[in-house]
């Protein structure tokens, strides 16, 4: 009964990651691929341990889910169970398949500025802040939830799922335009607070507090940190008219950069370069006209004095494990 019950459910979970091509999955079948390809004995424990290693904070459950995957696109339906019956064994009791983080921002709340609007002086100004975040942000959650007032069905789901909806038919017509714009405003802002913290705070350092995880990355794809800012910055400069430029995982697990306009981001289904954001800034006027007025590459320019590096060091983490970053 327990085993006829958890072939079932793996084999759903198998399915399901594997189309959709998740960043994590991928780098965690690889030796249970591998050794499956290869032939070797004795590697459903070994591999599925090895999966799990990987990424040392995700559940047992999630490699077993990888070796899942693995089974089925390597064509050996009964993999499934021997492969990940040691992993099961861990997290019967825990739900295996891979989430949005808990954290994520409720649907119908302006979240805080976790600072006091002029802790980004001089760099972003206060007036701007109090405008960007009170006025700004505040309309795209009041129109959102006028949006889900219409079309009540959509309650059930988070503004992470949301967001991935946009461009499906998970969406009525009647409100797609809406939740597209004020979904994707609502969830770019809250993530945008985040990822900035004052010019003179730790977080702020990139020596100091981005992970060595994601500096190595950031050279992998890049090639130093210098040619990763001039990139990104030549990608938000390029956005025409409003739009935002993010720093994302891809479901190959490798930063790219990439821009959306308007409101829209990377996890939407109408995005061009579907991925996970670690990083991302605001290219709308409203985010800079204030102090700035027409000159974005000066904003830009200022604005890489305020990342933190500490939440995006935590977001790359999050999107290694195929968890879209905290909001809240």
């Amino acid at each position: 009964m327990l085993v006829q019950r958890f072939s079932t459910l793996v084999a759903r979970r198998a399915a399901s990651v594997a189309k959709a091509g998740d960043a994590y999955v991928a780098r965690a079948a690889a030796p249970v691929a591998n050794a499956h390809r290869d032939g070797t004995s004795g590697y459903s424990s070994s591999a599925v341990t090895s999966a799990t290693n990987m990424q040392g904070k995700k559940l047992a459950a999630s490699a077993a889910a990888a070796a899942a995957a693995a089974s089925i696109i390597f064509g050996s339906p009964a993999l499934a169970y021997n492969a990940v019956s040691p992993a099961f064994m861990v997290a019967s009791a825990r739900e295996y398949s891979i989430q949005p983080s808990s954290r994520t921002i409720e649907v119908d709340k302006l979240p805080p500025l976790p600072y006091k609007p002029e802790s980004l002086e001089p760099y972003i100004d206060a007036q701007t802040m109090n405008i960007h975040h009170d006025k700004h942000h505040n309309t795209y959650v009041t129109k959102l939830k006028a949006a889900l007032d219409s079309a009540p069905d959509l309650k059930s789901k988070d503004l992470v799922e949301l967001n991935k909806a946009v461009g499906t038919d998970a969406i009525p017509s009647k409100v797609a335009t809406a939740v597209r714009n004020n979904g994707g405003g609502h969830w770019n802002h809250s993530f945008f607070w985040k990822i900035m913290a004052p010019a003179d705070s730790s977080e702020a350092d990139y020596d100091k507090s981005a992970s060595k995880d994601l500096q190595e990355a950031i050279r992998n794809d890049f090639g130093s940190k210098d040619e990763f800012k001039s990139k990104f910055s030549d990608a938000a400069v390029g956005v025409f008219g409003s739009g935002w430029a993010w720093l994302s995982l891809d479901s190959h697990g490798h930063l790219i950069i990439t821009t959306t306009p308007n409101q829209d981001n990377p996890l939407m289904a109408v995005a061009k370069d579907k991925s996970i954001p670690v990083l991302g800034l605001d290219v709308w006027e409203h985010a800079y006209y204030l102090k700035h007025q027409n000159k974005r590459p000066d904003y830009i320019k200022d604005w890489f004095n305020v990342i933190n590096w500490n939440q995006v060091s935590d977001n790359f983490s999050r999107a290694q494990k195929g968890e879209v970053p905290a909001t809240k």
